[in-house]
């Protein structure tokens, strides 16, 4: 039983190590990525209702 109390703890402290385990984006690569996106003709600074569409149209245009 205390095995099994052992095992349930040491799996609960390791759930966050490995949540955080995962590559995360630079802000040097969301830049790159912003700047990629505006010189496809998308411009985030416009308030516009079809948001996701043009997005998506960008998107579509760089792949």
């Amino acid at each position: 039983m205390k095995l099994l109390i052992n095992v349930v703890c040491a799996a609960i402290a390791l759930v966050p190590l490995m949540s955080h385990a995962s590559e995360s984006i630079t802000r040097a690569q969301v830049i790159k990525d912003l700047e990629q996106l505006e010189t496809a003709g998308y411009n985030p600074g416009v308030a516009d209702d079809s948001y996701p569409e043009n997005l998506e149209q960008v998107l579509q245009t760089i792949r």
